[in-house]
């Protein structure tokens, strides 16, 4: 059962390392909105939206990201999340490290060779974020395999 369970989670994470090889930037949909409600939470420390978006310090997501209907103003005109908040705070202490260690890989790997990888910080950023959800995602499968 335990042999099982290991080849099952095994299986996971190599069909959903190889999805995610490609570089290119996810920037429509749930996803940014979610990584843009933990970087919120992770460095303002706040639901408070109305700033991240086009805060140039915020090198996820370009810096500049349109909310569109996925963010909508509270009665007192700040932008609050609309998606459940309940990964995005799970995620935050995963995130920072996350953020901040895509910091140092982009300062320190050569520039050529990110070009090559097409790699900037958003798509690292994102394969960090993507390397834990595939743990959470084979460690559930283990379990159930297991049972």
């Amino acid at each position: 059962m335990v042999q099982r369970s290991r080849w099952l989670a095994s299986v996971i994470v190599l069909v959903l390392w190889v999805l995610i090889t490609h570089g290119t930037p996810a920037g429509t949909g749930d996803e940014p909105h979610y990584q843009m409600i933990t970087y919120s939470l992770a460095f303002d420390h706040d639901l408070d939206l109305t700033n991240d978006y086009n805060d140039s310090r915020n090198l996820s997501l370009f810096g500049r990201y349109e909310a569109g209907s996925q963010m909508q103003p509270g009665k007192d005109g700040r932008l609050r999340p609309v998606h459940d908040i309940g990964m995005p705070v799970l995620f935050v202490p995963y995130y920072a490290v996350a953020y901040l260690i895509t910091g140092q890989v982009i300062a320190h790997v050569p520039a050529p060779w990110l070009a090559r990888a097409r790699l900037n910080f958003n798509v690292v950023l994102r394969h960090f974020l993507s390397f834990a959800m595939i743990g959470v995602t084979a460690a559930m499968a283990a379990c159930i395999a297991q049972n």
